[in-house]
Parts: C-alpha cells; structure tokens; sequence
C-alpha cells in the first residue's frame, strides 16, 4: 500500500507544480480555485508496476488534493474525494 501512496503523492506534487507555475491564462484570466485533473499513477503488485487511470481534484490556494473512489458497497456505489495530500 505504501508504494500507491507514494506515487499517488508523487503524481499530486507534479500536478500541483504545474498548476502553480500556469496561474493565468493566456487571456489573463486566473482559473478557478479547483482543478480537476485526469492523472496516471502507476501500483506496484507483485514488483510489476502496473499504471492506473485516477482523477485528482486540486485546491490551487492550499495545495489540498483529493483523488477521487468509487467502491461497490452492499450492492451501491458510494463516491468520494479522499483527501490524499495537505
């Protein structure tokens, strides 16, 4: 489990850092306070690394991120943001 958190975490500072060195636009406008990006992480099971479609919801004032679950639970799907980076 510590190498998925690892890379998610990685992926996270990559995202963010790209975020904050676009702050404006083009036409000077400033993008919203949340970003929500598509991200690749790689898991590692068995020592192959296996990549992993994600989607992160960034917070450009604080640095927050999230990554966005879906499980299957007693038959539902619950959806959440779970916060994986301060």
């Amino acid at each position: 489990m510590k190498p998925t958190i690892f890379f998610v975490s990685m992926a996270a500072i990559a995202c963010i850092a790209a975020v904050a060195t676009d702050r404006l636009t083009s036409d000077g406008n400033r993008p919203g306070r949340y970003q929500i990006i598509p991200a690749q992480i790689e898991i590692a099971q068995n020592g192959q690394k296996n990549p992993a479609p994600e989607v992160l919801k960034i917070d450009t004032a604080t640095g927050r991120t999230w990554i966005y679950s879906v499980e299957l639970r007693e038959g539902q799907l619950k959806r959440q943001w779970i916060e994986i980076a301060p």
